[in-house]
Parts: C-alpha cells; structure tokens; sequence
C-alpha cells in the first residue's frame, strides 16, 4: 500500500476505461462489456469514494494482497507448513505480483480468481463434507471466466483435470456434483450465451430478447484485432525466446523478469535474459517515473486548465498521442454516460470504437473542424505542436502542454 494509489503515476487507458464503464453500470447501467469482473466489483468503492485513481485501484490492491494467505492456507492443506510459508513469502516480494496489484488492469484479478477456484475445488472435494460443499466448489472459477476472456480455454481444462483425478468422490456425490455443474453454467450463462451469439451462430437468437440481459451481436471481437494480419506464432516465440519482453515497460522493469512464467525448470534462461538486460539505473527511483510518463500523468491537471481557460463554445482538441484519449477524458470529466451517448459522433472502424468528438471535445489531431473556428484550445503531449496563426501558452503540467491556437 506504499504511495497507493499514486504509484504508478498517471492512468492507463484500461484503467480509464475499467473505471469509467463501472460508473456507466452504476449510473445508468450501461457497458461495454470487456472483461466486467473488475468493473462490477468496483462499482461499491466508485458509489462510495466517487470515481478516482483511489476507487478504481482499490479492488487489484485488496485481491493482490488477499492472494497472499489464500496461497499460504493452500499450501498449508495441501503440501506442508514449510512450502506454505516459502510460497506465500515468494509471491509477496514477486515484482510481477506487487505490480499487478498497483493498477486496475482488468485481466489483473484473474490470478486471484483462478487461485480462489482451485483452492475451493481442492478444499470442497478433500473435506469431511464434501456433500455439503461440492456444490459450491465452482464459484470462483466461474467468475474467472469474466476476469479475463482467455479464462475460457482455462477453466474447463482445470475442472475436468480434477474431477478425472477426483473420479472417487465425483462417484460417491452424483448430485452435490451436478448441483455444481448446474450452479457453473448459471453463473457462466450469460458470457457462454455470447460466445454461443459471437462465435457460433454468428446472430442473436429470438430467445434472447426475453431475457433480463442483452447479448449483443459485435461489429468485431477483441480478438478479431489482435490476429488480424498478425502471426501468432512467430510472435509468441519471439516473446518466449527474446526474454519474455512485450515492449511495455510496467510489464517488464529493468533488472527483472516475470517469475513464475514458465517455472524454475527455464530459470537459468531467466538468470541469462536478467544479466544481458540489467542496466545501472536504480528501478525505485526511474522505473517508477517512467511508467508514469507512458501512463499520461498530469492529465488530469491539463484538462482541467483546459477547461478553465476555455471560452464559450470553444473547441478543446485533445492530444491524440494518449491511447484511448476519449476515454481518458470522460473518466476525469466523470461524464454522464447518456450525456455521451446524445453527444458524441463515433463510427466502427474494423472494429475499432473510433469516436471523433463528444460536445465540443476532439480526439483527432488532423480535426478539419478546428480550423474553422476562431481559435481553439489544445492539450498538447510532449513535443506535439499545432500550426496556428498565433499561439498562446496556457499551462503545463509535466509532459502536456495546454495552448490556445489562434487560427486567424
């Protein structure tokens, strides 16, 4: 909890967008959809504590610290009290664990969630009463499933394992065993509907209209973007074999690699990749700055002088070197989802939620629109510059500057 919520610096563009879709749900109970599971159990902190870098970041911290004695009580009943205390003292000092808890990445809390389920499925299945508490033995796992979508392919690869391993017990408690299919496929209902809508048939059945939830037919997939034109085998092998690196600096900090990837049968090639990457530079000190500078810090502070020094009906163009700098905007601004939805012009490009502009906010920097108006005031990101007639300097927080451009 050291400098929580302030280390990383800034916000990323999934926090922003995890963020800002729980208080969509929570206003008006509208989302995207992606990866929900942080987003709904954020929604108390954001009801309570408004939404802020503090509210969005609390669940990850909670889950990312809660991890710690699940994995000792597991260790503990499952193998001794020696590798309990080994195993719960290794992932508390994990560079990887300590910096997925700091920030609200969505596909953060799977870890927590498939440690939950396996710890339930292993205690449910060895206890003295196993009838009573086999039928619960999936709940966690089925709330994997909408931590992050690869959880899918996981998932049922787990449950199968152990139950083949557990055929015994599976034999003796038919129906606490079937309570616990029923009770998963209830809870995985919904996310199987839209693979079944998404994936499979590829339309939105009849039947769906007369549940209580919507299953929408997508433009495209997630997924449909990150393979397009893209070879992903070539890919994961450069990945595996160039040091687990994946070009994002919070995922990878100098001097350090993912423990645990592969495990301690590759360590040597870990030990190898961490000597040729080890640099002099202190990572408590730089690493940390650094982050915050790709995480946008001093956002926040530009927009807000932004709209201070903004005249009425005053165009504001914003910095399109930000990822996602329309969500960015709306999680600061705490937009009213409806308020956005009226009021922003938006077009699906290959599947991209390309949105130009909400009221008189634009996300484009070649925005024709800007030019012709009188003048127009910018938040500019590191050395960006606008071709004005006349240029006049506002404010600067960090890396944006924040300018009025004079276009005639």
């Amino acid at each position: 909890m050291w400098r929580f919520p302030d280390l990383p610096g800034g916000l990323n563009q999934d926090e922003a967008s995890a963020g800002y879709e729980s208080f969509a749900l929570l206003t008006d109970g509208w989302g995207s959809g992606q990866n929900v599971l942080l987003s709904y159990l954020s929604m108390p902190f954001i009801a309570l504590f408004g939404l802020t870098t503090f509210s969005i970041r609390l669940v990850p911290v909670l889950l990312g610290i809660g991890a710690i004695p699940l994995l000792y009580f597991a260790l503990r009943r499952f193998v001794n009290l020696p590798t309990a205390l080994i195993g719960a003292g290794l992932l508390a000092i994990t560079p990887w664990h300590v910096t997925a808890s700091r920030w609200a990445l969505e596909s953060s809390i799977l870890p927590f969630f498939l440690l939950a389920g396996v710890t339930t499925l292993g205690y449910a299945y060895t206890s003295s009463r196993a009838r009573y508490l086999i039928p619960f033995s999936l709940v966690f796992l089925a709330l994997a499933l909408y931590a992050y979508g690869v959880a899918i392919l996981v998932v049922p690869v787990i449950v199968g394992l152990y139950l083949c391993t557990r055929y015994r017990t599976v034999l003796r408690n038919p129906v606490p065993v079937g309570l616990s299919m029923l009770g998963f496929l209830v809870a995985a209902g919904p996310l199987l509907l839209f693979v079944l809508v998404n994936n499979v048939l590829h339309r939105t059945p009849g039947f769906v209209s007369a549940l209580p939830f919507s299953v929408p037919k997508l433009v495209s997939s997630r997924l449909d973007q990150i393979t397009s034109g893209q070879d992903l085998v070539g890919m994961n092998t450069h990945f595996v074999t160039g040091g687990f690196v994946d070009g994002y600096l919070w995922t990878v900090p100098n001097g350090f690699l993912p423990l645990g990837v592969i495990g301690f049968p590759l360590a040597a090639l870990g030990v190898y990749f961490a000597a040729r990457a080890r640099t002099p530079e202190a990572n408590l000190t730089r690493h940390p700055e650094q982050i915050a500078e790709s995480f946008g810090a001093g956002f926040d502070g530009a927009l807000r002088s932004a709209n201070e020094a903004q005249h009425a009906d005053e165009p504001v163009c914003i910095s399109d070197r930000m990822p996602l700098n329309y969500m960015e905007t709306l999680f600061y601004l705490r937009t009213d989802p409806t308020d956005f939805r009226a009021h922003a012009e938006f077009k699906n490009v290959d599947g991209v939620y390309d949105v130009r502009n909400y009221r008189h906010y634009y996300f484009r920097s070649n925005e024709k629109s800007l030019d012709a108006a009188p003048s127009y005031v910018a938040v500019l990101r590191g050395d960006e510059r606008r071709e004005c007639a006349r240029v006049e300097a506002l404010a600067r927080h960090g890396q944006w500057t924040v300018v009025r451009c004079v276009t005639r």
